[in-house]
């Protein structure tokens, strides 16, 4: 028991100390080194845990977008299962607007299909719920093609973010939310009554989710 509680607090060490560093000067910028000395760990100690660098970001991004998802259950009822979803989006792209390495982490785990797959996988179940609870027109196989579109419309955001390109949450958020949603063949008078709910969450304060927080 002793031994299983120490490793859980040097991978915890490891992932806060890459996490800290990835957040403060860029994914390309931080060494296996760095981490380690961070870490204060050896550099065996961490090879013991992760293959490398982008093993170790890959359980920080998985940890990111299963943070995001337990946020937006606190938030939104099991029932308002759109309202649900665009607040789960509302919450990635509140993060990555907020700082530049925080959107490169974003670009490159959308980059990434190792993450990509275990975040589709993720969102499979959940998309097949809105669909079946709602009574969409749309069936299980057009869940694919949704995903990816979410996907892409996310890594294309974070991507003008990481580059520079100022875009204002209280135009991006609802904008992106109305189009997901249309996807969905959600009804129009729905997707303005959901989008409404979701700005009274109040995304800057409420929703705004930072990489070093997880």
């Amino acid at each position: 028991m002793k031994r299983k509680t120490h490793e859980k607090e040097v991978r915890k060490k490891i992932i806060k100390a890459a996490r800290q560093l990835f957040l403060e000067q860029g994914f390309d910028n931080t060494t296996i080194r760095q981490i380690t000395q961070k870490a204060e760990i050896s550099t065996g100690t961490l090879y013991h845990f992760y293959k490398d660098k982008e093993d170790i970001f890959f359980h920080i991004a998985d940890e990111t977008f299963l943070k995001v998802i337990a946020k937006s259950l606190e938030l939104v009822p099991d029932e308002d299962i759109y309202l649900r979803l665009v607040c789960e989006m509302a919450i990635h792209i509140q993060s990555f607007l907020s700082n530049r390495n925080t959107a490169e982490l974003y670009v490159i785990a959308y980059g990434s299909y190792k993450i990509s797959e275990e975040v589709m996988l993720k969102q499979h179940p959940r998309m097949k719920a809105f669909i079946n609870n709602k009574g969409s027109s749309l069936g299980e196989e057009d869940l694919p093609l949704i995903s990816l579109t979410i996907k892409g419309l996310l890594h294309a955001l974070a991507l003008k973010a990481m580059n520079g390109e100022y875009l204002a949450p209280a135009e991006i958020i609802p904008q992106s939310s109305r189009l997901i949603l249309s996807l969905l063949a959600v009804p129009a008078a729905e997707i303005d009554a959901t989008i409404s709910q979701l700005e009274r969450l109040d995304i800057p304060k409420s929703l705004a989710l930072k990489i070093h927080e997880i």
